[in-house]
């Protein structure tokens, strides 16, 4: 209804509606198909005007809005990336923790990012854990006593578990896994006794991996059982099995001749090992080097080594230079740790697990501006710079080329930020990007949470899977180095494929000789058949059923992923395809849906869908190509609503490079949301407007949104806080 329109201002405030309506006046959805259309000419005239409209009213003679970034938790990735870099230290403590939840689309929204009590439970024991392998408290290791009680121990056949211990009434053992910290003497004590029977004694057989200890004649009653204690050199630390063996079995029959018969057997209450009694000095790993440079020399104060140390750590834990009064806590903690009996080490320990619980280092925080000067934004300081830039880019916090650049004052310099984008894009860290953005924003993520039917797909499994989310990856890497456009994402005649992908793309060895078993090469297409991320196998799969395709879901991710253009959720009254009973539903899987579809309540959601959809019916539930659907041909085949028409899947790209301003539009959206850790607003309206006008001419390269992003007022800016009231007491007393 238009009518409520009537002054070109009230557009602003009714953005929502306008856009809706430039959408489905240019989708040809309205006007309905039975009133008169609209010329094409029309369509223009209409949607540039209100294009104008809303332009001038948002972006014209005002400061622009950048917005403001709740307090950002790091989530679990970057919480693990941070981990590593900052502790040297190859651990991922954070896959413990529960999942994040998503916001927009990402699950590095600091809307969502919240703090439920379990989690910082796991924030504490994380903490212990990370500086226990990061830094050795003690040199010498800790000799320690592990009991293994029978109900622990392996059993093989010919024994059973009795009341408090094993029974072997043949020839049998029992054994545990130990895992021996490092090499030097052990103590290993059997608590056994033994059924004699016959001429001899029970003989248990004592072995660790393939070393054997010592064969025991064993003479111990079940009432009063011994500890038989061997001493062992371990050569090598890790894992190896301690094994305590019944190897004389025997068993006489009750005669005339022996009355009393005779069934030797051995019983084994407990495996008990000591150690290391003693050992040489452990080795320090290079994560401790690295972050305790300074020690306090004999009989001297800790605080000038620790102040050394904590001051490192701290400023590239919080991502900015730690001050006197943060630095002076820690210290007073490692000089009380080790006041209260602690080794210095153990003392840094603590002091750095506080270090890892504070909010400074949990959370991205960006402080309130101090200067007076006048204006609603701020920009954020070049340490909080680094940090939305190694976080955007990597998922980690800053390198050291950041922190100094920061330091020098130097990052907010338009071509100096540039150079780091260009540096941090060819760094291995930029991998972290591909996975976290591409993988969320095309949910190549949820791949291996997939499960095909077995039995129509028997070649789907783990390595298929990774190998098609490996293509993924590599085709948008290649598309970070080489600034590839990005239509190259709809419609390109290569992609990275291996031997394994070869296969499943049904190409001959004589076309794929250049391409090896493991190593991916990169591969041109020349059928036409695929072409863009559409045809891989990843987002094939990820748009399918278990058991078939779904032209329906292959044609929604389309709309909400590249086009965002997500239709609403079907009605609550209308039956899947599957659960559909009325009639007879026979044919190819187009002939299916189109009974399907004759609900009216289907079709005007469908008409969209279905048709982009169909296009990829070629394509099986695991993206092999196929021509015919049991012993129907497919037709892939369609209309768009506005009437163009098309044949498969090069067709329907053909179609969607048509719509690649809207395309691009929905990118820059998807990436600011994933960049600024914020969902995009109707302020943000001027700066993706301004993104894809300055990077259309080119064909909007990726690298250059990327650019024109990180030098964006939404990134180097924050919307100034509002003034805080004043308390004012009344004549009455009220505050």
């Amino acid at each position: 209804d238009l009518s409520q329109f009537t002054r070109e201002e009230q557009i602003v405030f009714k953005r929502d509606l306008a856009e809706l309506i430039i959408e489905v006046v240019e989708d040809k959805d309205m006007p309905p198909a039975k009133e008169v259309q609209l010329s094409a000419d029309k369509i223009k005239r209409l949607t540039d005007y209100i294009r104008e409209n809303l332009k001038k009213t948002d972006c014209q003679g005002k400061q622009a809005d950048p917005g403001a970034v709740t307090i950002h938790r790091l989530n679990r990735e970057e919480y693990n990336n941070t981990i590593k870099e900052l502790c040297y230290i190859d651990f991922n403590p954070a896959d413990d923790f529960p999942a994040d939840d998503s916001g927009y689309g990402f699950d590095n929204n600091a809307d969502v990012l919240t703090m439920p009590p379990a989690l910082l439970e796991k924030y504490l024991t994380a903490a212990e854990a990370v500086t226990s392998r990061a830094i050795l408290s003690s040199r010498n290791f800790p000799s320690k006593d592990v009991i293994y009680a029978a109900e622990k121990l392996d059993r093989k056949n010919g024994s059973r578990m009795a009341k408090g211990f094993v029974f072997m009434y043949g020839n049998s053992e029992v054994s545990v896994n130990h895992s021996f910290p490092a090499r030097g003497q052990y103590q290993i004590s059997i608590t056994a006794f033994g059924v004699p029977a016959g001429s001899d004694l029970p003989k248990m057989r004592v072995s660790v991996g393939d070393n054997k200890i010592k064969t025991q004649s064993v003479k111990a009653v079940q009432v009063a059982p011994k500890e038989f204690t061997y001493k062992i050199k371990i050569k090598k630390r890790g894992v190896q099995r301690v094994v305590a063996a019944f190897i004389n079995d025997f068993y006489m029959a009750k005669t005339e001749e022996n009355p009393k018969g005779g069934d030797r057997n051995l019983g084994v209450y407990e495996i008990k090992i000591v150690g290391p009694v003693t050992t040489a000095k452990r080795e320090l790993p290079e994560s401790h080097k690295k972050l305790i440079n300074r020690y306090p020399s004999k009989n001297g104060s800790v605080i000038a080594p620790a102040k050394s140390v904590m001051k490192s750590f701290a400023s590239r834990a919080f991502r900015r230079p730690v001050t006197e009064k943060e630095l002076g806590r820690l210290v007073k903690l490692v000089d009380s740790s080790v006041k209260q009996g602690l080794t210095y080490e153990q003392g840094i320990q603590v002091a750095m697990q506080a270090v890892l619980i504070s909010p400074k280092f949990l959370y991205r925080t960006e402080i309130k501006p101090n200067d007076k000067s006048e204006g609603a934004s701020y920009a954020i300081t070049d340490y909080e710079l680094a940090s939305r830039l190694s976080y955007f880019l990597w998922s980690t916090m800053p390198d050291k080329t950041l922190l100094v650049m920061a330091k020098k004052g130097k990052l907010h310099q338009p071509r100096v930020l540039i150079g780091q984008v260009e540096r941090m894009l060819k760094s291995p860290k930029a991998d972290a990007f591909i996975e976290n953005f591409v993988g969320q924003w095309l949910g190549t993520r949820k791949l291996d949470e997939l499960t095909p039917d077995e039995k129509q797909f028997p070649m789907f499994d783990d390595k298929l899977v990774g190998d098609m989310q490996e293509e993924t990856k590599l085709f948008f890497a290649s598309m970070l180095q080489y600034n590839r456009p990005l239509t190259d994402i709809i419609e390109s005649d290569y992609s990275y494929i291996n031997k394994n992908l070869a296969k499943h793309y049904g190409l001959s060895d004589a076309e794929t000789k250049q391409i090896s078993e493991d190593k991916f090469k990169k591969y041109r297409f020349k059928d036409g058949r695929r072409g863009g991320v559409l045809t891989q196998g990843s987002i094939l799969t990820l748009t399918s059923n278990p058991t078939r395709t779904s032209p329906v879901k292959r044609g929604q991710w389309v709309l909400e992923r590249l086009l965002n253009m997500a239709p609403p959720p079907p009605p609550a009254d209308v039956p899947a395809l599957e659960e559909e009973k009325a009639g007879a539903l026979t044919g190819t899987l187009r002939e299916r849906m189109k009974q399907h579809r004759e609900n009216p309540n289907c079709i005007s959601c469908h008409k969209m869908m279905d048709p982009i959809g169909f296009a990829f019916e070629n394509f099986d539930a695991v993206g092999q190509w196929r021509d015919k659907e049991d012993s129907f041909v497919i037709d892939a085949s369609g209309e768009m609503p506005d009437g163009q028409k098309f044949d498969g899947p090069s067709g329907i790209r053909k179609i969607l490079l048509g719509k690649k301003d809207r395309f691009a539009k929905t990118f820059v959206e998807k990436l600011m949301t994933y960049a600024l850790g914020r969902g995009v607003e109707y302020y943000d309206r001027c700066v993706i407007i301004e993104i894809c006008k300055n990077t259309k001419e080119d064909d909007y390269k990726l690298v250059d949104i990327i650019n024109q992003i990180v030098l964006s007022d939404a990134f180097l800016k924050r919307r100034r806080p509002e003034p805080e009231m004043s308390k004012v007491t009344t004549k009455d007393g009220d505050k």
